[in-house]
């Protein structure tokens, strides 16, 4: 069993929807993908993947007891540039986010759910997970991206993620976008 979850961009809002802010992001079509395997792959195990594998979910508890020990295999190849050094630098397409997202997508998947289906749960739990992984920090809005699988408006009050999906953007305001890197992180 396989699941594969985009990456995204923000398109505007990364620094103000910490502070109640509005932030557009869409997911791209670079994608990380979880398989359940037989055997635990340890250096595939992030604290991201450990919260979303013991994030309780209420609504699959009494299916999932039932299951053996869920263990995964992550490929992040798309979520990578090689760089002519051979270094592998991250993209910063929302690695972590896409972990926690594909992570509890699967666990729904197992349970007979299919996951495209219910993306408010799916951010809900993977949200809670990738927070708990991250120390509270961070928005979730590329938590929310990847898990509505469509460009959205996010912000978030409190505790409380407020999701707006897009759903037919008028292509006469949205400018034509080239993404591209520039072999140098962020960081």
């Amino acid at each position: 069993m396989q699941v594969h979850v985009p990456g995204k961009i923000m398109l505007s809002g990364e620094y103000a929807v910490l502070y109640g802010g509005t932030a557009v992001l869409v997911p791209v079509p670079r994608y990380l993908t979880v398989t359940a395997v037989e055997e635990p792959d340890l250096d595939n195990t992030t604290p991201v993947i450990s919260e979303a594998l013991k994030q309780p979910i209420p609504e699959i508890h009494s299916q999932e007891k039932d299951l053996p020990t869920l263990h995964v295999n992550v490929d992040r190849s798309e979520f990578l540039y090689a760089g002519p050094d051979g270094i592998e630098h991250k993209l910063g397409l929302g690695g972590s986010a896409a972990e926690a997202v594909a992570i509890i997508a699967l666990r729904f998947e197992r349970c007979g759910f299919d996951w495209t289906t219910i993306p408010k749960k799916i951010h809900t739990y993977a949200d809670q997970a990738h927070r708990r992984a991250q120390g509270g920090l961070g928005s979730g809005a590329d938590v929310a991206v990847i898990a509505y699988r469509q460009p959205i408006r996010f912000r978030r009050e409190g505790d409380q993620s407020l999701v707006d999906v897009i759903e037919k953007p008028a292509s006469h305001l949205i400018p034509k976008l080239t993404l591209l890197w520039t072999g140098e992180p962020a960081n």
